[in-house]
């Protein structure tokens, strides 16, 4: 296999790609669901990749047929209001990568054109705890422990965990027949801690519009090392990574957003416009206790239009976003369209 030379530097650059546009789904606020009541979420993505930044944090545009990468995903989550201060759910956001390709030309020796990265994302499983909530005749609104007039404050506890397995040797069979082939796993498949933090800070509220703040941490320690030949097909160029463990420490995600809310017609829609600024800090990992040298991060804006509608008693909502790479390093630069569809029925 050693015809795969090269698989392994050009794989690490596609799990940056993480097709991943979309946080975790119930993130968008300090709010908590009422009691009883359900809520689900469907979240296509559609993502392009179009552009590298180095390690020196300068932006590199990729031309049309020069590796482009452009993949599918499409997520989901499902909550549930345990009680007035505490929301339950699972979610896969993102979720699967349903169609993937690689923008190189058919005759490339590297066979990257059959490459993919048709992989599912770790899923998350947890509760949302209002700590504080807002004041306020509606209902939704009055959750929490503690009520305020002006912030809103929840923690997130949850477990991270994979939901598929890859059998790199048959995709390595199928890349040395010519198939379409996996290059790389685009989630790390372990299990972890998940650990939230939402805060909302209330600039003005009537009962025709609300403008607030989000701020948003979420910390994921990886407390167990992973098989470095369980990542991509680099196994297979070099024989002595198979014993390589590699730590991947963390990941970290920081947020601000100006949310503004604004009932259109009273009672039967209200819109919203959002403005999420992510930053995702990517450290370091450590092949078998090495520092690799070359932590990144991801700053992406996320401008999103969102509607909402209670539609006799069955709340429909419906966000269209597009979430573009401002800066970065040591990472590729992506850009996503994000349908975010949620229903309370």
């Amino acid at each position: 296999m050693r015809s795969l030379a090269g698989i392994r530097a050009w794989g690490c650059l596609a799990l940056a790609v993480a097709g991943a546009p979309a946080r975790d789904a119930g993130a968008d606020d300090a709010l908590v669901l009422p009691p009883g009541l359900f809520r689900i979420y469907a979240v296509p993505a559609w993502t392009e990749v179009k552009a590298t930044w180095d390690g020196e944090g300068v932006r590199h545009e990729i031309p049309e047929g020069s590796g482009r990468i452009r993949s599918f995903n499409l997520g989901m989550a499902v909550e549930y209001g345990v009680n007035r201060w505490l929301t339950a759910g699972i979610q896969l956001t993102p979720g699967a990568n349903l169609s993937s390709s690689f923008d190189v030309p058919s005759s490339d020796p590297g066979h990257r054109d059959r490459a993919n990265l048709d992989d599912t994302f770790d899923a998350l499983a947890g509760f949302k705890i209002g700590l504080v909530g807002s004041t306020g005749k509606d209902p939704a609104r009055t959750t929490g422990l503690f009520l305020s007039d002006s912030f809103r404050v929840a923690l997130g506890l949850a477990v991270k965990f994979p939901v598929t397995t890859i059998d790199w040797g048959r995709e390595a069979r199928r890349y040395a027949e010519g198939s379409s082939y996996l290059v790389q796993a685009v989630d790390k498949h372990l299990v972890a801690p998940v650990f939230g933090l939402h805060v909302d800070w209330v600039v003005t509220r009537t009962r025709a519009r609300e403008l607030y703040v989000n701020l948003y941490g979420q910390y994921i320690p990886y407390l167990a090392t992973a098989s470095y030949a369980e990542t991509s097909l680099g196994r297979y160029l070099d024989p002595s990574l198979a014993g390589v463990r590699i730590d991947h420490r963390y990941d970290l995600y920081l947020e601000v957003e100006p949310r503004f809310d604004l009932w259109v017609v009273p009672g039967i829609l209200r819109a919203g416009f959002y403005l999420p600024v992510r930053d995702r800090i990517y450290p370091a990992p450590l092949l078998d206790g090495v520092d690799q040298h070359n932590a990144g991060y991801r700053v992406t804006v996320f401008p999103t239009l969102d509607l909402l509608t209670p539609s006799a008693g069955f709340p429909i909502e419906l966000k269209i976003g597009y979430q573009h790479t401002a800066a970065g390093r040591n990472v590729l630069g992506t850009d996503s369209l994000v349908l975010v569809l949620r229903a309370m029925p």
